[in-house]
Order: C-alpha cells, then sequence, then structure tokens
C-alpha cells in the first residue's frame, strides 16, 4: 500500500507538471490529484522539490536497470535522453524550475552512468592505463551532459539532436583511434 501510494502522488505530480511548470504547483495541488490528505503527501515527502528530486531519479533508476552496451556515441546519446524526449513537457518544467541544481546532478549521474557502461563496452579487450580512461570518462561526461543541457534550453528540440548526430558522423572511428593511442602508449611503458 505504502508503495502504491507514493506513485500515485509522483504520477499525480507527474500529471501537473505536463500541464504547468513547476512553480505553479502545489501541494495542494498534488493532493487534490490523487485525492489524499496534505499528512500523507508530507509523510512521503518533506516538500514538492523533494517529490521532483524523486521523479528525476527515476529516470535514472530506469536507465541503470536496462542492460546498456552501446557500442557509438550516438547510442550513448540516445540512451542518456530517451526520457527526455517522451516526457518533455515533465522533463522541461522540471529544468526550468527554481532547483535545477537537483535536476543537473540526476542528469550527470545519468551521463556518467551511460559513459561508464559504453566505455566498459569499446575498452573490452584493449590495455589503457587507468589514468587515460578516467580522463577519456570525464571527457564524455562532460561531452554529453553539455549537449543534453543544450538540448534542455532549446526546449528539447529536434534540431540540438540532429546537429549532435551530424558531428557525430565527423567524429566516426574517432574513438577507436584514441583507444589505439592510449594502448600504444600503456604498452611503451
Amino acid at each position: 500500500m505504502a508503495t502504491y501510494t507514493r506513485d500515485e502522488i509522483k504520477t499525480a505530480f507527474i500529471s501537473l507538471l505536463d500541464e504547468r511548470p513547476f512553480s505553479k504547483i502545489t501541494v495542494k495541488d498534488v493532493v487534490l490529484k490523487c485525492g489524499i490528505n496534505r499528512n500523507t503527501f508530507y509523510y512521503y515527502f518533506p516538500d514538492l522539490p523533494a517529490l521532483a528530486e524523486a521523479v528525476v531519479a527515476e529516470d535514472f533508476v530506469s536507465i541503470m536497470q536496462e542492460k546498456l552496451t552501446p557500442q557509438t556515441i550516438e547510442e550513448c546519446l540516445d540512451a542518456i535522453i530517451r526520457f527526455a524526449m517522451e516526457h518533455r513537457p515533465t522533463v522541461l518544467h522540471l529544468y526550468r524550475s527554481t532547483d535545477r541544481e537537483r535536476f543537473e546532478i540526476s542528469q550527470w549521474r545519468v551521463c556518467d552512468y551511460v559513459v561508464e557502461q559504453y566505455l566498459n563496452t569499446v575498452t573490452e579487450g584493449r590495455r589503457i592505463s587507468d589514468e587515460d580512461r578516467e580522463l577519456l570518462h570525464d571527457h564524455l561526461c562532460s561531452t554529453f551532459f553539455g549537449w543534453v543541457m543544450d538540448t534542455l534550453r532549446s526546449g528539447l528540440s529536434q534540431e540540438v539532436y540532429v546537429r549532435f548526430r551530424r558531428v557525430c558522423a565527423w567524429k566516426r572511428g574517432h574513438m577507436e583511434e584514441i583507444l589505439d593511442r592510449c594502448e600504444k602508449e600503456y604498452k611503451a611503458f
């Protein structure tokens, strides 16, 4: 029962976010939408920002539960922004909320996880130093996070996504070259 009620609160909140910005939603709106009282809401969430964080965290958990083995940069991007594109109004309202820091932290976690899965796939069987792998991880996380934030700033415009795919086409084969160089340097030591 407890999980059901908590999920109903989140569902009501998402439904409200599809209709209006975060700043225009109150606890009263949420409790009326799901048919509970305020005490029940506060039993599960201390405030609306905590509820918003729980909703965003679900995105992270759902991506982590997927078996990701991205082979290309494009596949990484697809995994990172798939949820955002499917739930565009909700994500944009959360992005535009006053508590953007929590939202950005959760997006960074998603980028970090997807990049880690990508590197696990493309470095399998390769011998590269831990330092090079860490540097590559940090570089890719920053790149993806930047593109995700640009996509959000544009209102989740497909144009930004298309532009990113174009850049990926230019860089095709680049990762293999980087990994080859890392491997050569590793073997030289």
